[in-house]
């Protein structure tokens, strides 16, 4: 999870402050020692669905669904939100509408509520919070094509680049951690830079344009999981 911005006044009156204005958590971790991390280091369960089932979305949501033309993005938009509804019903929500703020971010109609989505083979994926904190998922192949993923590395990445899992588990890292802050790959992956990656402990450091991060990583068959 990452931090966010930190709202000030230049006014005196305490009684002017407002809700902008008070302090919120920040919640990161800058320590590589997993016995340090607290509630909010702690990864959270990723909700699937393949059901192509138009009957839970919202007018909003069938509103985005009717400017989508192509078939296979139609699909993933369907699957996507209903996983993102089963990971709000896991929270006690039902009934929320899920639009897209900037760059295609979702956004809850439901006050602190968020979630982050994913598609792969045919299949959404999501995970849902309340917290003010800013988090994102992805999912990757582990038999990415490093080819295709060798402008997302720099020199900063500690990662083993001859390792299949590695490199999977770290573009989605760096996907995820843009997902989070917002902009997705309209920002480039190469501001995003691997600090520590344990793929059998599932636990990974990074650090990006909103400082560091706590990565969870899970493999589901050939699948990389990956949240902030």
């Amino acid at each position: 999870d990452l931090p966010l911005p930190v709202h000030k006044s230049s006014s005196d009156d305490e009684s002017s402050q407002n809700k902008n204005d008070l302090p919120l958590p920040i919640h990161k971790s800058s320590s590589n020692d997993e016995s340090s991390q607290n509630k909010n280091d702690l990864p959270l369960p990723v909700h699937k669905s393949s059901s192509n089932d138009e009957s839970a979305l919202s007018v909003e949501e069938l509103q985005i669904l009717g400017n989508i033309t192509h078939e296979e993005r139609r699909m993933d938009l369907i699957k996507g939100r209903n996983a993102a509804k089963k990971a709000l019903c896991s929270l006690g929500v039902t009934g929320a509408s899920i639009t897209r703020e900037r760059h295609g971010k979702p956004c809850v109609d439901v006050p602190f509520m968020n979630v982050s989505i994913s598609h792969k083979n045919g299949v959404g994926y999501s995970i849902a919070w309340k917290d003010r904190a800013m988090r994102g998922l992805d999912v990757e192949s582990i038999h990415i094509d490093p080819s295709v993923v060798s402008e997302a590395f720099t020199p900063k990445d500690q990662i083993d680049l001859s390792d299949m899992k590695e490199i999977s588990a770290a573009f989605s890292l760096k996907e995820s951690y843009l997902k989070a802050w917002g902009t997705g790959l309209f920002s480039p992956l190469g501001d995003v830079y691997i600090v520590h990656l344990d793929v059998n402990k599932g636990y990974a450091r990074i650090h990006g344009p909103c400082g560091p991060a706590t990565g969870h990583i899970q493999f589901d068959e050939d699948l990389s999981l990956i949240h902030i």
